[in-house]
């Protein structure tokens, strides 16, 4: 876009005075001359017309009188004068008196002849040529005998005011100059003026403007004396100093975390870039710590966010003086800090070293109670440690491999601190392609289920447990694999509806098809606890078993302890309107978890299921194994059925039949079978006597 040519205002004024100091002289001037010169006309048309009518009373005597000489001396003191030029007496047409002799007796001479008058009129007239007045006046005298005759004759006049029509210009000129002068006077007075109290002032805003938008801020101008300038003085100094105080405080949010008043992720990438190049350039190693306090989303759910603030402001305050004052400590965001220490180690290993004694002393310093208000509270954190230089990683790589190293300190149980590997980098990346993997599996409904058979001390089917399977990219994967990737992930969710629609599907294929057998009572679907607290999941019950035609009691489902743990109460409600509708529940993988006796009386259970790892115990021994006979008579006791998953040998059989658990699942009857195998093998053991 063209911009307009920027122009001085000093010029443009200065110019602007020039200007209007030239028309003023001009128009000043000519007023000045026309006045003048009128009056310089005006004065002389009636010095002639006073002069001619004197010399015509003395000239009309004297003639009357008939004294011609005594009115020639008359005409020719008149000549002395030094403006009259030609004075002529005109009687009959002849000049009879005149200031020049050479002129009796002649017509009227030539000059006062083109001076254009004309003798007829009977009144004083005259011309004007410049510095020439023509004048003519009629004059009248007795005449003859006894003065009875009247004789008519004209007085012509040429005044030559040349010389006083020049130091009447020249006056004029004077008078010109003078105002000229003061006019300059004035503007010169006034120039100054505009110059100290208008233009300084406005060159020191102007520095002043230039070097606020350099970045000077905070300067102070002294703009000048006048009201309006000291009012402008004051407004650009506030509007400095706020600048300021605003720039200061855009610079601090920019760097700094608002709460804990720690470094922000921001200004902590910058330090640590310069950090990482200046370990290059000198060969020295250094260490970043990613701390990440465990479980403290509960405490913002359960006691809000203002107890959580307060309590990562105290978090931060123990961090401050757990580390040095030269290492830096930054808040990345929710309850993720990052240390970066201040130290220039020779080797790697030295450098881990000093990381790993400022990680322990975080988590002590971590681990003493919190007291907020009226709560106390004991936390840990998590820590991962990265190395830099490390080949040429930059600041986004050694942040994530240092978080990397947090997350599989969490693995171990958390209130620890890892040292990253290279080995971790790889599986968080097989981790994310699993994720990834997972994602679009569900969304093309790559699994497959399969099914194991349940069976009861007499050799009869049951039931059946639903388990899923996949092939990712032609390689199995390993269930408690993908299955816990779909919890972490929330895809549990999707693929547990597709398990229970296929389960539903299949169960009414059996039945359709007549392959179940009359002691067949219930096919076993698990369910995750993510799943469970879906508040669509009842829904999808109901519309399932209608869809399919389906009594309630055939569909079994497998929780774990798990499910009760968070609400309990919502958890206990929904069992009971199911169970209500016809829905066997069976509590998988009991004495693995927290084992509570509680909401085994509260809950309205069918089943307890014994874990695989209590059932390989028995073949470890000739002893009797406690824990199994008390899960089966606490079972009895409750009035539960009870079954045992992970029976593979003939020993493990009998021990449980004596033990008075009729009801088995594992390798010893049968594995885990696709659609068809299943239903050959349902018809091979009814086939059998």
């Amino acid at each position: 876009m063209n911009r307009h040519p920027m122009y001085s205002l000093s010029k443009i004024l200065l110019s602007w005075s020039a200007l209007a100091l030239g028309i003023t002289a001009l128009v000043l001037s000519y007023f000045l001359y026309q006045a003048l010169t009128a009056q310089f006309n005006s004065t002389w048309a009636g010095k002639l017309e006073a002069e001619l009518n004197g010399l015509r009373l003395s000239l009309q005597h004297q003639l009357s009188d008939g004294e011609w000489a005594l009115a020639d001396q008359t005409l020719s003191r008149m000549a002395v004068r030094p403006h009259i030029s030609h004075l002529v007496l005109v009687i009959d047409g002849k000049v009879r008196l005149s200031t020049r002799r050479a002129d009796l007796g002649e017509p009227l001479p030539a000059d006062l002849q083109a001076a254009g008058l004309e003798p007829a009129l009977p009144d004083f007239q005259y011309q004007q040529q410049k510095g020439h007045f023509y004048g003519l006046l009629p004059l009248q005298f007795r005449s003859g005998k006894e003065l009875r005759g009247q004789t008519n004759g004209w007085l012509y006049a040429h005044y030559d005011t040349t010389t006083q029509r020049y130091e009447t210009l020249i006056d004029t000129l004077e008078k010109v100059a003078l105002v000229l002068a003061m006019l300059a006077l004035y503007t010169l007075g006034l120039q100054r003026i505009v110059k100290h109290q208008v233009l300084l002032p406005l060159q020191r805003l102007v520095g002043f403007t230039r070097a606020l938008t350099e970045g000077q801020l905070g300067s102070r101008v002294h703009a000048g004396h006048s009201q309006e300038f000291a009012h402008l003085e004051r407004a650009f100094n506030q509007l400095s100093a706020h600048l300021q105080q605003s720039m200061q405080q855009i610079e601090y949010q920019a760097n700094f975390d608002s709460l804990t008043n720690l470094a922000n992720r921001r200004f902590a990438m910058l330090h640590l870039e310069k950090k990482i190049a200046h370990a290059r350039r000198h060969q020295h190693y250094g260490a970043v710590l990613f701390i990440d306090l465990d479980h403290f989303k509960n405490i913002n759910d359960s006691l809000g966010h203002p107890v959580g603030d307060q309590l990562l402001i105290e978090v931060a305050k123990r961090l401050r003086v757990t580390v040095r004052n030269e290492d830096l400590t930054a808040r990345l965001g929710g309850d993720e800090f990052l240390v970066l220490l201040d130290q220039e180690d020779n080797s790697p290993e030295m450098a881990a070293s000093h990381a790993s004694d400022c990680a322990q002393r975080v988590l002590d310093a971590i681990r003493q109670p919190f007291e907020i208000d009226v709560h106390c509270f004991h936390l840990s954190a998590s820590i991962g440690i990265a190395i830099f230089p490390s080949g040429q990683d930059s600041v986004a790589d050694l942040v994530r491999q240092s978080d990397t190293a947090m997350y599989h300190a969490k693995s171990l149980g958390r209130s620890a601190y890892s040292l990253y590997t290279d080995n971790m980098q790889q599986q968080t990346q097989d981790k994310l392609n699993l994720f990834n993997d997972l994602h679009q599996a569900i969304e093309e409904e790559a699994f497959y289920l399969v099914f194991q058979p349940q069976l009861n001390s007499r050799g009869e089917a049951s039931g059946a447990e639903v388990l899923c399977r996949w092939n990712n990219n032609g390689v199995p994967v390993a269930p408690d694999v993908f299955i816990a990737a779909a919890e972490e992930t929330n895809l549990i969710i999707p693929l547990g509806r597709w398990i229970l629609r296929q389960s539903c599907r299949h169960l009414q294929h059996w039945r359709q098809q007549g392959c179940l057998p009359a002691s067949f009572r219930q096919l076993a679907v698990n369910i995750s606890p993510i799943q469970f607290r879906d508040p669509q999941f009842e829904s999808l019950i109901n519309e399932l078993l209608e869809e399919y035609s389906l009594e309630p009691q055939w569909l079994e489902l497998e929780i774990t302890e798990n499910t009760f743990l968070g609400n309990n109460d919502e958890a206990r409600n929904k069992i009971e309107r199911l169970s209500q509708l016809g829905i066997r529940f069976a509590l998988d993988d009991f004495g693995t978890g927290y084992s509570s006796l509680s909401y085994l009386q509260q809950l309205p259970l069918h089943k307890l299921k014994i874990d695989r790892s209590f059932i390989t115990d028995i073949d470890k021994t000739d002893q009797p194994v406690p824990i199994i006979e008390s899960i089966i008579q606490l079972g009895h006791n409750l009035g539960l059925d009870v079954i045992a998953e992970g029976v593979e040998t003939e020993q493990q059989r009998d021990y449980l039949l004596a033990h008075q658990c009729y009801e088995f699942q594992g390798y010893w009857f049968s594995k885990p079978l696709n659609d068809e195998a299943f239903c050959r093998y349902l018809a091979e053991l009814q086939s059998c006597p």
